[in-house]
């Protein structure tokens, strides 16, 4: 089991995306870090999306909760 672990937005992307495999390590994560860096990346990608506004709010929800 792993204490904490700090992802990047590729893994945070593929987790979202429920097509997508995601790193394993995040189930066995005891507590999941989003570094301010990622957490402006999504938000960066939201607001050039085709649907910024539904993807904004799942990146404060995602910033909020740590993980799904």
């Amino acid at each position: 089991m792993i204490d904490r672990l700090a992802v990047d937005t590729n893994a945070v992307v593929d987790y979202l995306r429920l097509d997508r495999e995601y790193p394993p390590q995040l189930d066995e994560a005891k507590e999941v870090l989003l570094p301010l860096t990622v957490i402006g990346e999504l938000f960066y990608g939201a607001s050039r999306s085709d649907r910024p506004e539904h993807h904004r709010s799942g990146t404060l929800e995602l910033s909020n909760a740590g993980h799904r």
